[in-house]
């Protein structure tokens, strides 16, 4: 196999180690320079199989897999082609038990939130109309008595409540 980049050789080498490799577990942040997919270039470049193959086999047969960024996705430009070559990686079995553990949290997190939104949005409309109605009545009773500041500030409480 011809290797684009003797990096990338060097890792797969690691991988043909009698030391089992999926046995460390590790996560890193890296400048790559290289692409891994085709969605990982913007402003119609094509990204060939050349560019991909020695980086996409190295993370294959490390077990890596590519963290979804939270931030800008493209991270290089030359003002006309945008790419992603800054990447955060993991192996594949810690991002899985960090998958398990995440449900986990959010199995335990159902009952209390289940009451949270009970307790604090249960029969919303019917709260919204009582708000709305109390706000008419309001409205009607300042339309009287324009100079009663305390009903124009009690309308504009109401007015906020049913926004």
């Amino acid at each position: 196999m011809r290797w684009k980049f003797k990096d990338w050789k060097v890792a797969h080498n690691f991988n043909l180690l009698e030391v089992d490799a999926y046995s460390y577990s590790f996560e890193f942040s890296v400048d790559f320079n290289c692409v891994l997919n085709g969605g990982d270039r913007n402003g119609n470049a094509h990204v060939s199989s050349y560019e991909v193959l020695d980086f996409l086999y190295c993370c294959i047969d490390l077990g890596l897999v590519d963290l979804n960024s939270i931030s800008y996705h493209y991270t290089w430009t030359n003002n006309t082609v945008w790419s992603k070559i800054d990447r955060a990686m993991c192996m594949q079995s810690q991002f899985t038990s960090g998958l398990q553990a995440s449900a986990r949290k959010l199995k335990l997190l159902k009952t209390p939130l289940k009451a949270v939104n009970k307790n604090h949005f249960g029969h919303i409309s019917t709260k919204a109309d009582i708000a709305r109605e109390d706000l008419k009545v309001a409205q009607y009773s300042l339309h009287d008595i324009l100079q009663n500041t305390t009903l124009r500030e009690a309308v504009t409480d109401l007015q906020e409540k049913t926004t």
